[in-house]
């Protein structure tokens, strides 16, 4: 059985490239948030602090309990304040969470920061509004963009057949679930004379959990080709390769989601939220002691509470879709009703 929890898959996996270690959920949040306010605040903002984006950084723990440092200013921490798992109803388990956000002022002179203080209000609203609407085109995740390599990393065939399956398929993605159904992408690398002409197969889940074999076919025997499916897929199961006159490669990844590349990445897909809000924002002071400085350092900020729901997934797995398991209806009074099989 594997499962997948918010954003995590358990078993436990290496995080992809670019997210916070073990949190896909808070470095998508944060990272939508910086990519937002920039490109929705930035002309307001430019006015009353020329020169500088909204955002310059974004940073996933509390500056008060971890690093910090002035240069990176204005910029946004996030981190997890609060997680209550909970039966929400039979066999269906969630945690409902809390999230902190801090956006930090870069430091002004006291007639600048008068000035701006009430943005604090058009900050707050605009972020929102944007994760109220769950996505912005400002922000693309890596795992949205086509992957090339994303299930199988090149591989060298040869002469033999070759089935690739389970831990075989070493790519970012690998075996688990993409965050959205892909068509499959096939590319070769390029040798003269090296690609026999005969399908390549292609196992896959579709999102409704039927089980698809899409063949494949090299246009020809020299490589340097893409080939792309028809159907998209949520995980790929195995990749059947028949033997090979020569020493080429493959590698199996994915399309880029098309949703994503018009409106921007989903923030509740891409970080396993069934549920994602604002709940309240307030402006704030960020005190930083630093050794040997005389008083506590104070920053302007404004806080932002977000709350969550992420629901636990349970999955079959890769064995138990080719079971077939048989058994006879009896009816309560003893009386044989028929076998079945499925």
């Amino acid at each position: 059985m594997i499962s997948r929890y918010g954003a995590v898959d358990i078993p436990l996996a290496p995080t992809a490239s670019g997210d916070f270690a073990g949190d896909r959920g808070l470095s998508a949040l944060l990272r939508f948030a910086g990519a937002v306010l920039n490109a929705q605040a930035a002309t307001a903002w430019d006015a009353i602090a020329k020169g500088q984006p909204a955002v310059r950084a974004a940073f996933g723990h509390d500056p008060k309990e971890r690093s910090f440092n002035e240069k990176h200013l204005p910029a946004m921490w996030g981190w997890r304040t609060r997680g209550t798992p909970n039966d929400w109803a039979a066999d269906v388990r969630i945690e409902e969470g809390t999230i902190s956000l801090l956006w930090v002022y870069a430091p002004a002179q006291q007639e600048h920061q008068r000035i701006r203080e009430p943005f604090a209000n058009a900050l707050a609203k605009a972020l929102d509004a944007a994760v109220a609407a769950g996505a912005h085109p400002s922000w693309i995740h890596p795992l949205d963009t086509a992957l090339p390599e994303a299930f199988l990393t090149p591989t060298l065939l040869g002469a033999a057949p070759l089935l690739l399956e389970g831990n075989d398929l070493d790519g970012a993605v690998g075996s688990r679930r993409v965050i959205s159904p892909r068509r499959v992408t096939l590319t070769a690398s390029a040798v003269p004379g090296a690609y026999a002409l005969d399908p390549i197969a292609i196992t896959g889940e579709t999102a409704e959990g039927e089980l698809v074999t899409e063949a494949l076919t090299p246009p020809d025997a020299d490589g340097g080709w893409t080939l792309e499916g028809t159907t998209e897929v949520v995980r790929i199961l195995s990749i059947s390769v028949p033997g090979q006159p020569g020493a080429g490669a493959i590698a199996l990844g994915h399309t880029a989601s098309e949703r994503a590349l018009y409106d921007g990445s989903s923030v509740p897909q891409v970080g396993g939220f069934d549920r994602i809000r604002v709940s309240q924002w307030e402006p704030s002071v960020l005190v930083i002691q630093v050794d040997g400085a005389p008083k506590p350092l104070r920053y302007e900020a404004v806080q932002f509470t977000v709350t969550t729901r992420e629901i636990l997934e349970r999955f079959t797995d890769d064995i138990a879709p080719h079971l077939e398991l048989e058994g006879e209806l009896v009816h309560e009074d003893g009386t044989p009703q028929g076998a079945f099989l499925f």
